[in-house]
């Protein structure tokens, strides 16, 4: 990954349910500090099923790069989704 300058994306939109463990292993950024990570992840699994909010946390250049992306794809998000964001 490194060598060809793809970020890995970690997907943790099941990450927050009670999977009836004390202990969750560490997410995958913690064993690669120093490269671009993109963690996603999803609010409706763990507080309501139809609201549909999501988050994307990456680094400043990977999330630039994300933001403009979705500017150009999306026809438009839900404000309210936006700001519960």
């Amino acid at each position: 990954m490194r060598e060809h300058r793809v970020p890995l994306v970690e997907d943790h939109a099941m990450f927050a349910l009670d999977w009836g463990t004390d202990r969750l292993p560490p997410p995958i950024a913690a064993h690669a500090p120093d490269h671009p990570i993109a963690v996603v992840g999803s609010y409706s699994k763990r507080f309501w099923a139809g609201l549909r909010v999501g988050f994307v946390r990456a680094p400043g250049p990977v999330a630039a790069r994300l933001v403009r992306v979705k500017a150009t794809h999306d026809l438009g998000s839900s404000a309210v989704s936006q700001a519960m964001a």
